[in-house]
């Protein structure tokens, strides 16, 4: 009997880690319009004809494309949901991929041929090398957008001088504040944190320039940091720079009216 239910009890967790792993899979890339772009860049390579696809007739070379675009929106898609777990995760995952996700390019640009009806010997170096190519133009696009347009700039503002900056912090870089008995700890973007010895009111009033808000009695959290929120039950929590920190019932109507419970 302890085995069943232990094997019942492994199988609805297979389950929930899958619907999780589908759900994240769902969301990612958080680029607008993902699908509707690639859909652009398949129409933009059926009429131009590039990679000497203007060989093919016109119904073989859209076919060629839409399944070619198709199965790359399916793999990154796949690829972040496995590897993209906050902000900081997007560069490395980006750059990781750009090579791992392009190594059986060649091959599947073969099938692909096949399965429309062509024939067509292609260099698999150079193919992969123009592959790669793209993949670090695009990359660079996306950091540029990504300063320029994606994120919330973090603003910087002059206060008078409070806890905060007297040890040394830059209170623009500040992710999140929880309070520790007689200190606070306070977290930054890079995952790393720092105990400070002040009362959170106090830290909190000399963050009162930036974005953000309390989700708690006992922790502040800035608008910029926040990636996502989960719910447990009737608990709401916002994962900042990597930190969880829980949402009391008192400062869910803030956090919502910030559009934070959305950010899942």
């Amino acid at each position: 009997m302890d085995s069943l239910v232990q094997s019942g009890s492994g199988k609805r967790q297979f389950a929930n880690r899958a619907i999780a792993f589908a759900k994240r899979a769902g969301r990612f890339p958080r680029f607008p319009l993902f699908e509707l772009n690639c859909l652009a860049a398949t129409a933009l390579a059926a009429i131009s004809g590039p990679f000497g696809t203007a060989a093919l007739g016109w119904p073989q070379r859209t076919l060629f494309w839409f399944m070619l675009m198709t199965w790359a929106v399916a793999k990154w898609r796949l690829w972040f949901a496995w590897r993209v777990r906050n902000r900081k995760d997007w560069i490395p995952a980006s750059a990781v991929g750009a090579i791992l996700l392009n190594l059986p390019l060649p091959l599947e640009i073969e099938l692909t041929l096949r399965l429309v009806g062509a024939e067509a010997s292609i260099g698999r170096g150079s193919v992969w090398l123009s592959a790669l190519a793209i993949s670090v133009v695009i990359l660079a696009l996306i950091l540029a957008l990504r300063w320029l347009i994606v994120l919330p700039a973090r603003p910087r503002v002059a206060r008078a001088v409070g806890p905060l900056t007297r040890s040394g912090i830059r209170i623009d870089q500040v992710a999140a504040v929880r309070a520790e008995d007689h200190y606070c700890r306070v977290c930054f973007a890079d995952g790393s944190t720092r105990l400070v010895l002040c009362r959170l009111g106090d830290a909190v009033a000399e963050l009162a320039g930036l974005e953000g808000a309390r989700v708690h009695r006992g922790a502040w959290v800035a608008d910029w940091a926040v990636d996502r929120a989960e719910r447990a039950g009737r608990a709401w929590r916002v994962i900042a720079a990597g930190q969880t920190v829980a949402v009391s019932a008192a400062h869910v109507a803030e956090a919502r009216r910030r559009g934070w419970l959305n950010r899942r």
